[in-house]
């Protein structure tokens, strides 16, 4: 189902807002949240070493949230709640249930 949103979606409105998250760097002010942020990450079919790049680029991303954690979804290509429902509802709940 999520290759299909893909190919449907807008090709100029999915530029636009990969180019829009590509140059907008918000590392500083996400200093202010203070809610517990949880962050995932879709990995499937994606080689280790790209894996681990992205990854760290996602902890950096919310370094400065005093209580973030990134997950890695490692059987999801992207649009997790449909590639791997029970990994995200599992991640949730544990996220959760630790605050």
């Amino acid at each position: 189902a999520g290759e299909r949103w893909g190919r449907a979606s807008d090709a100029a409105t999915a530029a636009t807002a990969v180019a829009e998250m590509m140059t907008t760097d918000l590392r500083a002010d996400v200093s202010r949240i203070t809610t517990p942020v949880l962050l995932f990450m879709a990995a499937d079919g994606m080689p280790e070493p790209m894996r681990d790049m992205l990854h760290a680029s996602y902890s950096a991303q919310v370094a400065r949230v005093r209580d973030a954690r990134v997950v890695v979804a490692a059987d999801a290509r992207h649009f997790i709640m449909l590639d791997d429902p029970g990994f995200l509802h599992r991640e949730m709940r544990s996220f959760l249930a630790d605050r």
